[in-house]
């Protein structure tokens, strides 16, 4: 999520960004960085599924409540958020 929300600042300061060398983008590409927040959004998802499946798995009684929302409500409003381009 984090090299998704920095990948305008990385184009701009030429740093590090797996998404940059694997997409191809060239700073002020505006359709490219949109195009790249859609596609990531797959890959996000799928790390969000693998995470609550993991989840599912533990014998959680402490803190349960906090920690399901974080995962099914709290990440899911982030990526979003994040996709978007919007700030906190």
């Amino acid at each position: 999520m984090d090299a998704v929300d920095d990948l305008a600042e990385d184009l701009e300061e030429e740093r590090y960004n797996p998404y940059i060398l694997s997409r191809n983008l060239k700073e002020n590409d505006e359709q490219g960085i949109k195009e790249t927040r859609n596609y990531s959004l797959f890959t996000l998802n799928a790390c969000l599924a693998e995470c609550k499946a993991a989840y599912d798995l533990l014998e959680i009684r402490r803190f349960d409540g906090i920690l399901r929302n974080i995962l099914e409500e709290g990440m899911a409003h982030a990526q979003k958020r994040v996709i978007a381009g919007e700030d906190e």
